[in-house]
């Protein structure tokens, strides 16, 4: 299933912003299934805004090797260490936690201790904030940001409510982050033994 939404939005306040633009969003499910042994069949949802025309064919394509990796897959690794090299969905995962310590609501609430240069409980590589749309809600300009600089949060992210709660800058709300790439390729590390 695959929904497209195309919306305009117009941004007034009383503070004088009078801005607007328009935006795309993508979102549905994709489901597959390979019968061979075992029936394993993946479900996801997805959700992409803005114009990223190759990002599904490219989720399709790794559900695709996924459900048929799982089809093939035995039980009967030995106990011991292994290397692990995660991608996709499970790296965003992995480094959206600096996005959810960054996150002012979060750090009022107390479910993140997360402060600015106070090193990050985890540990990261540099992380940018990347805007999805030219204003938040409340009219505040996105604009890329330093998140993670040398393991240290740089920004605490959130609207007007929470940022003022905290005495820090309201930012707006992020949902993407970047991250430089590393210094191998993908073949190099799986050429090493690894799960």
């Amino acid at each position: 299933e695959l929904f497209c939404t195309s919306t305009y939005t117009r941004i007034i306040t009383s503070h004088g912003i009078d801005v607007a633009y328009p935006s795309l969003e993508a979102s549905g499910e994709i489901v597959v299934q390979c019968k061979g042994e075992s029936d394993v069949e993946l479900f996801d949802y997805f959700r992409y805004e803005g114009e990223q025309y190759d990002a599904l064919s490219e989720r399709v394509r790794g559900k695709l090797n996924a459900v048929r990796d799982r089809a093939r897959a035995t039980r009967d690794l030995p106990s011991g260490e292994y290397s692990i090299i995660l991608s996709g969905e499970c790296v965003r995962t992995m480094l959206g936690y600096a996005l959810f310590l960054a996150d002012a609501k979060n750090v009022h609430t107390g479910y993140s201790d997360g402060r600015i240069a106070d090193g990050v409980k985890a540990v990261f590589p540099d992380l940018e904030l990347v805007p999805t749309v030219p204003y938040s809600r409340e009219g505040i300009r996105m604009q890329e940001r330093a998140l993670v600089r040398d393991g240290e949060l740089c920004t605490l992210v959130g609207g007007m409510r929470y940022a003022t709660y905290l005495g820090a800058e309201p930012t707006g709300e992020y949902e993407r982050i970047r991250a430089e790439s590393g210094d191998y390729s993908m073949q190099l590390l799986a050429s090493i033994p690894c799960i």
